[in-house]
């Protein structure tokens, strides 16, 4: 019986070999609702899904600023959390914006990174008003300031 040539026997053990590792392969992030904060000044909640190819419903508690002329102030992210959806890649998202017809006037940056249980990234929301772009507007910046959250727990009370 004649023996059959090498090369196909390492083609079919990598081919074994692939597939076995596919199976046990950890997924990148865990999914479903998550929960968390802003480390910054009263800690605003972090709120959001996560599915394995999508950010969902992302929102943000008020984030505090202090304007250039000293008057302090919240800002939220643009738009409702029911239509904020981000693409997800290799566990990661990013969301970038100028506002209105002048883009010098206000602009947020927000990115994010998902892995195992685990979920981090940054905020940034800046607006300017009055004036124009030069030195008579007032400038509201958040700063850029970090955020974590981790998988939501859900409590069930067994009778």
């Amino acid at each position: 019986m004649p023996r059959p040539p090498l090369r196909a026997l390492l083609v079919t053990a990598l081919l074994l070999a692939c597939s076995g590792t596919a199976a046990f392969a950890k997924p990148l992030f865990q999914t479903g609702p998550y929960l968390g904060h802003v480390n910054a000044k009263a800690s605003p909640p972090v709120e959001f899904a996560a599915t394995k190819k999508r950010v969902r419903k992302l929102d943000f508690g008020s984030l505090h600023v202090t304007c250039s002329d000293g008057r302090p102030g919240t800002v939220n992210l643009p738009g409702t959390p029911a239509k904020r959806s981000y693409k997800l890649r290799r566990g990661k998202f990013e969301f970038a914006v100028k506002a209105g017809a002048d883009p010098t006037r206000a602009g947020t940056r927000l990115t994010g990174k998902l892995k195992g249980s685990k979920a981090s990234g940054t905020v940034r929301i800046v607006l300017r008003y009055g004036g124009t772009a030069g030195a008579d507007a007032v400038v509201c910046d958040t700063g850029r300031l970090k955020w974590s959250a981790r998988p939501e727990e859900i409590l069930v009370e067994l009778p």
